[in-house]
């Protein structure tokens, strides 16, 4: 799961631009996702936001959606105004109880004209889901790198064809190998008695 401080960081890597749009879905408190959030931001010009309604359902309202958000947080978006107008850009980070329900997008989004960088203008805006791609160092607890080598160990065996005739028979022959029913069955054969070590 993500925490705050993955956010911050992951926002301080990417490119600028005026207006970045990022979710998040954070399953627990909200608010205090929000709170730790602008407590780690420092001069950066992010802004949480927690989303108390349905918005960034239907692609076809993408840019109404992040207008009316963006009217909604201008209070808190006046608050880094300073910050925004030194790197010319503003972070829209959208907190959500569940997961983005659009792939990531992008869309015109015409900028208010109190907007702190490229008022008036109408830059194209990619609505990012940060849980599929904040960058995260392999040294942070939340990779649970643990578990990732036991999974990569694991597949490693299962594609040793003279251990595991039937899987590694299955990946060479076909040329349309379906991978989540691959390594579904790879992880049962593992789990038998007689798959195991």
């Amino acid at each position: 799961m993500l925490t705050p401080k993955i956010v911050a960081d992951d926002l301080r890597s990417r490119p600028r631009e005026p207006l970045r749009v990022f979710w998040v879905r954070v399953p627990g408190d909200r608010d205090g996702f929000e709170r730790d959030l602008k407590r780690l931001r420092g001069q950066s010009p992010v802004v949480p936001w927690v989303v108390r309604r349905a918005v960034l359902q239907n692609p076809n309202s993408v840019m109404s959606d992040v207008s009316e958000i963006l009217n909604d947080a201008r209070e808190e978006i006046e608050v880094v105004r300073d910050a925004a107008a030194k790197v010319g850009g503003v972070d829209l980070v959208l907190l959500g109880r569940d997961d983005l329900k659009l792939a990531d997008t992008s869309s015109p989004i015409l900028l208010p004209d109190w907007f702190p960088a490229a008022p008036g203008q109408t830059p194209a805006v990619r609505i990012r889901d940060l849980n599929r791609s904040a960058r995260v160092p392999l040294s942070d607890p939340t990779v649970a790198l643990d578990n990732l080598r036991r999974i990569l160990h694991d597949v490693d065996d299962a594609l040793h064809a003279d251990e595991y005739p039937p899987f590694g028979a299955q990946l060479l022959q076909s040329t349309s190998l379906d991978l989540r029913s691959f390594l579904d069955g790879a992880a049962a054969k593992l789990r038998a008695p007689e798959g195991g070590r």
